[in-house]
């Protein structure tokens, strides 16, 4: 029978799986970003799921062997987010991950989280279950929580100083994944009992994914219309000198057998190239009697 921190923490894994299954259905289903994003959103939901998956799993196992199988699991998936969210805040800032000092520190901390976590799995030390499937903490268990902390923290720094190569809603982003599991782990480790970390970090990639998609959308969509005005400044470039010649040859013939009326089509025709200019050195949106003065000025030439 569960008592109500049992149930409230299997609404808990739940909740995150149902929420790291939707992500990567999202992340599968999106194509608006770039395949970089895209891999990296994939792996990380694919990571998310094995976190939370293990996790509902322990809190179902009811065997000592099953619940300390999952909990290694869990703790193995949730520590690999870490150099993944690395090398993706590196990626973002435009950052070399060769050599790079940061992402050199992440990895040494987390090998040593995870010689401390096999470790764990053949002495009482740091945690362990009975053979009635009860889980105790051991003395040492402070050491195991001391890499992840640092792992958070070494992120953090590593925001800060990149801070100037991100995009405000990039930098947000990864501000609310930082911040989110690290606060939710701080109280974890005081208040034993609710897994809050696991909502914490499911939320927290959930909004980062829409975050980071938005920007890029809105990315995208600003170089479309850069392309777009590129192009028909390229059209209007290559109409131009053809439409010129035709022009100025009819004007050079009127002079002689209408001078009248070749004063009229110089008119129109310095009225046309106006406008013309005036349309495509513009970034706003033209109003439309300007557009017909236009066109009345194309019909009269």
């Amino acid at each position: 029978m569960m008592n109500s921190i049992d149930l409230a923490n299997f609404a808990i894994v739940v909740s995150g799986l149902v929420i790291s299954v939707l992500g990567l259905l999202l992340a599968f289903s999106f194509r608006q970003t770039n395949r970089e994003s895209r891999t990296f959103f994939l792996f990380f939901f694919l990571l998310l799921v094995g976190y939370t998956g293990s996790a509902t799993i322990c809190q179902l196992a009811g065997t000592a062997f099953l619940s300390k199988v999952s909990l290694f699991t869990n703790s193995l998936f949730s520590s690999l987010l870490i150099p993944a969210i690395t090398l993706y805040l590196l990626h973002c800032a435009g950052k070399s991950w060769r050599h790079n000092p940061l992402l050199a520190l992440v990895i040494a901390l987390w090998t040593v989280y995870f010689v401390l976590l096999v470790v764990t799995q053949f002495t009482t030390c740091i945690y362990y279950y009975t053979p009635d499937n009860v889980y105790h903490r051991g003395p040492w268990y402070p050491l195991l929580l001391i890499p992840p902390v640092l792992l958070m923290l070494a992120d953090i720094i590593g925001l800060y100083c990149c801070r100037g190569s991100l995009a405000p809603r990039q930098r947000t982003a990864f501000l609310i994944y930082f911040v989110v599991p690290f606060v939710c782990m701080l109280v974890q480790m005081f208040f034993f009992g609710l897994l809050l970390i696991v909502l914490g970090t499911t939320v927290a990639v959930l909004f980062m994914f829409f975050f980071l998609v938005i920007d890029q959308v809105e990315q995208s969509f600003r170089q479309q219309q850069e392309i777009a005005y590129q192009q028909a400044s390229i059209m209007v470039l290559q109409m131009r000198p053809h439409f010129i010649y035709n022009t100025l040859m009819s004007i050079y013939s009127l002079c002689n057998q209408d001078p009248q009326k070749a004063r009229q089509v110089t008119m129109d025709f310095t009225n046309y190239l106006r406008k013309n200019f005036n349309a495509v050195a513009s970034e706003k949106n033209i109003p439309f009697s300007a557009e017909l003065e236009h066109t009345r000025a194309y019909l009269a030439v």
